[in-house]
């Protein structure tokens, strides 16, 4: 099964394991991997590789209500 990234993703699966389990800066593995030290910490604090639900968490409804 493959794994689908979002159209914005700028890391895979792989690499976002590697900044788990590095131990250098946020600056320098930003740096190496071309990303924003934010993105290092955001994926340094998850314990999943996987992408979140991005959008809304609640759908509108989807029923028209009467008037």
């Amino acid at each position: 099964m493959a794994i689908r990234l979002h159209g914005s993703a700028r890391t895979t699966p792989r690499i976002r394991a590697e900044l788990q389990l590095a131990t250098g800066s946020h600056r320098f593995l930003a740096k190496l991997y071309g990303i924003n030290p934010k993105t290092v910490a955001k994926w340094r604090a998850r314990t999943s590789v996987l992408d979140e639900p991005m959008g809304p968490r609640d759908r509108a409804s989807q029923h028209l209500s009467q008037e």
